[in-house]
């Protein structure tokens, strides 16, 4: 498997004198782990406000978890330090001076695609920046609603190939350090009001098998496979909120989350699991609804069946725990289970559940 080596982080502060909000320009030295020889590249990859950047940085740590994303040289780094290092660069970050912002339509590798025309004129339209009818557009970047549309585009449209590097092309943007300008939140390591969270183990069939759990937050109830997918998946979908609620709580709140992973306690064996077989997919993938035929087959059920519910550990006993997780969300529905799992879970109570309210 190969993996990103992080290399550097830069961060540019671009202030709006006229709304007087502050926008920054996330860059990046990478290189890759299958590369050679590995020399480091920089590119821009995102903007936004403070709480943008945080959240797509947040977003992007779930990567170290499992090693796709590591430190200078293959070094394992957890989310918690990938999230740090960006604080410090938002914190001390450099200025951009005002300048003319081309931006290009084209087929050219820098060239933003034509199908992302009609986004960008229509967030002009609606921040008040003027566009002529060329194919080639300058921007002046002090000019009133220009940051805002560029923030605003970079993100709406980077699904269509609208990347903020294909608009700022120089990367890192070099400029006077500004702290006055930074984005700094005092660590905080108090998680009060962040959640109820508990993390159950599936049964596992062979002992050599890594172990699979299922996440309970706040009532939801999601398979999310090993270890390091449980902590990305807490990141992806708790950890940013975290942030918003409470920010510089993400790393902290990692970090609580780990002990409640640590702590796992086994489903109980009443807890049971509703299967849907879905719709059939328009492009003629259906391993899903085959999945599904063959877990009702195991478990003697018959056939043609749209659902079945059955018990968690009868699934993982006839080998298709794994088959929870893929199927998804749109097929798997959970019943949350008591809050009194078993009796080993009484015995462990302040280890097993961890109520970070």
């Amino acid at each position: 498997m190969s993996s990103t080596y992080s290399l550097n982080k830069h961060a540019t502060a671009l202030l709006d004198r006229h709304a007087g909000t502050i926008f920054y320009i996330l860059s990046e030295e990478t290189t890759e782990s299958n590369v050679h020889p590995r020399i480091g590249h920089w590119s821009t990859f995102f903007m936004g406000s403070a709480q943008e950047c945080m959240k797509r940085v947040i977003d992007t740590s779930e990567s170290c978890e499992g090693g796709m994303l590591t430190g200078p040289g293959g070094r394992h780094i957890k989310p918690e330090s990938y999230i740090r290092q960006w604080r410090n660069a938002l914190e001390a970050p450099t200025s951009m001076e005002d300048r003319v912002i081309s931006v290009h339509f084209g087929d050219g590798f820098y060239d933003l695609p034509a199908k992302t025309r009609p986004t960008l004129e229509r967030l002009a339209s609606a921040h008040g920046v003027k566009l002529d009818s060329s194919g080639v557009w300058e921007l002046v970047s002090c000019d009133p609603g220009v940051l805002q549309l560029l923030t605003s585009f970079t993100q709406e449209a980077r699904c269509d190939g609208g990347y903020i590097w294909r608009i700022f092309r120089s990367a890192p943007i070099h400029g006077p350090v500004r702290t006055d300008l930074g984005y700094k939140v005092e660590s905080n390591s108090k998680v009060e009001g962040l959640g109820d969270f508990r993390v159950l183990k599936l049964p596992m069939q062979l002992e050599s098998s890594d172990q699979s759990h299922l996440l309970v937050a706040n009532g939801e109830v999601v398979a999310t496979g090993w270890s390091y997918s449980t902590v990305g998946e807490y990141i992806r979908r708790f950890a940013c909120m975290h942030e918003v609620n409470v920010p510089g709580s993400a790393e902290a709140s990692i970090r609580a989350f780990r002990k409640v992973l640590a702590s796992a306690s086994p489903v109980p064996k009443s807890m049971t699991v509703l299967i849907k077989r879905g719709a059939v997919s328009v492009d003629g993938c259906n391993y899903k609804q085959r999945t599904f035929d063959a877990m009702a087959s195991a478990l003697g059920l018959g056939t043609g069946l749209q659902e079945f519910r059955t018990t968690v550990v009868e699934a993982c006993a006839a080998d298709f725990g794994r088959a929870l997780q893929q199927l998804g969300d749109e097929q798997v529905f959970f019943d949350e289970p008591p809050c009194d799992l078993s009796a080993h879970a009484q015995s462990n109570g302040a280890q097993q559940h961890l109520l970070l309210v």
